[in-house]
């Protein structure tokens, strides 16, 4: 679920009690907590994850524009179908092995003889029914 600005801002204001421009993870466990969600409120653990995935520094504190920066990101759903459209180059719905072929050679991350095994491994996870096709579904779930 994506977030606007105006409830981005609202939460941090109530979150930063003290006004310092920085949340402790005790003002991050505070502000969730008051916060009601339809799953319920956060456990220690959700919190203690979303705190270390919000504080990019490492310092134990995270800025305004820490929270900010990731709160305003786009849901991952949305960057994933983008990212399927972007290498479905024919517009046909599916990935071929030849589109994630040539994106995988693209990336200059294998060796000229590594990028087929790459393929073969894609191509084992994200096409169950061995099709030769990745559908934005099967992408969806290969990727999550």
């Amino acid at each position: 679920m994506a977030f606007t600005q105006d409830e981005c801002d609202a939460f941090w204001n109530n979150a930063d009690k003290n006004g310092d421009g920085e949340l402790t993870i005790q003002e991050l466990a505070a502000a969730l907590k008051e916060f009601r969600s339809p799953g319920g409120a956060p456990t220690d653990r959700d919190i203690a994850f979303m705190f270390n995935s919000l504080d990019k520094s490492g310092d134990s504190k995270v800025s305004r524009d820490e929270f900010m920066q990731e709160m305003l990101k786009p849901p991952r759903s949305q960057t994933l179908r983008e990212t399927f459209q972007l290498y479905d180059k024919d517009g046909s719905g599916y990935l071929s092995r030849d589109e994630v072929r040539d994106v995988i050679k693209a990336s200059n991350c294998f060796g000229s003889e590594g990028f087929e095994d790459a393929v073969d491994e894609i191509f084992a996870e994200a096409d169950p029914n061995n099709d030769g096709k990745v559908t934005l579904d099967e992408f969806m779930k290969a990727c999550s």
